[in-house]
């Protein structure tokens, strides 16, 4: 019990990082410091507010309406991105 805690700890301090890195990127901020407290407080709410338990966290995640998030999240999304930027690293080497 105590690993799985540890490394879903783990995993959801590097998405949240991710997450606070990306939207200081996207904004144009100096530093991503000032959006860690509000990030945290958004995914403490919102982990409470979607299951309050762990069964209710995995029937919620294998239900009918989320399987069709899965895919678009996690592999259409990422590789919509990377397409993105690998083209924009090409324009850039062309410019210069």
């Amino acid at each position: 019990m105590f690993t799985l805690l540890m490394t879903v700890l783990f995993k959801v301090s590097i998405f949240l990082y991710g997450a606070v890195l990306g939207v200081a990127e996207l904004f144009k901020l100096k530093s991503h410091s000032r959006l860690i407290l509000p990030f945290g407080v958004i995914l403490i709410f919102l982990s409470m507010t979607i299951a309050s338990n762990f069964s209710e966290h995995i029937e919620e995640g294998l239900g009918d309406t989320i399987k069709y998030l899965h895919v678009p999240f996690f592999i259409v999304i990422p590789l919509f991105m990377l397409v993105i930027s690998i083209i924009q690293n090409y324009v850039k080497k062309k410019t210069h």
